[in-house]
């Protein structure tokens, strides 16, 4: 009887051991923990240097502040979108009453063809909170799609005017701290897309 009562105790425990080893992350729920990394860069202020610029002094600084981004994933694609404004520093207060540009980017890939993923920008300054998150790929094949728009100098703004390119690079705005957080839920989207084909290019 102990040795039947053993035997069952070990059995259970290998039954707990090997789920808990095999309870990785879905698909959904990689998306959705990405989706609340890329959430805490709303409102927030992404300072650049142009240190080399040699052209009016207004544009050596400026900065984006960030009104959203998220993915979405579908059929293995993935959609990063992201709206930021643009504004640039005069020469009397450090950040302008009003932005004057507005860009919203779209891009477009399938995840499973993600190269690498690094940071980009080497113009962003320590003092700055974010940075853009560069993913790379071996060819062109993510969809670039920009929507953006202008503040004339009676403050209205104008049109939006599209633009749609093939890229090598994906970006996205990203915390410094939680940047490498961003990048392995990535790679690790990646490969649960791989490991249900892997005999794919």
């Amino acid at each position: 009887m102990k040795k039947y009562f053993l035997l069952s105790t070990l059995f259970f425990l290998f039954i707990i051991t090997a789920n808990s080893q095999n309870a990785g992350l879905t698909k959904s729920e990689t998306i959705d923990y990405i989706n609340k990394i890329l959430a805490e860069t709303n409102g927030l202020i992404m300072e650049r240097d142009y240190p080399g610029y040699t052209g009016s002094e207004n544009f050596k600084k400026n900065f984006l502040k960030f009104q959203y981004a998220n993915v979405r994933f579908n059929n293995n694609k993935i959609e990063i979108t992201y709206d930021n404004l643009y504004g640039y520093n005069n020469l009397k207060s450090q950040y302008p009453q009003s932005y004057n540009y507005e860009s919203q980017y779209t891009y477009s890939f399938d995840v499973s063809k993600i190269k690498s993923i690094n940071i980009s920008i080497d113009t962003i300054p320590e003092r700055s909170p974010l940075l853009f998150s560069a993913i790379e790929f071996s060819a062109n094949i993510v969809i670039e799609t920009s929507f953006n728009r202008d503040k004339n100098y009676e403050g209205n703004w104008g049109n939006w005017r599209q633009v749609s390119d093939s890229k090598k690079y994906a970006f996205a705005p990203v915390l410094k701290d939680d940047f490498e957080k961003l990048k392995k839920a990535f790679l690790y989207l990646r490969d649960l897309v791989k490991a249900e084909d892997p005999f794919a290019n």
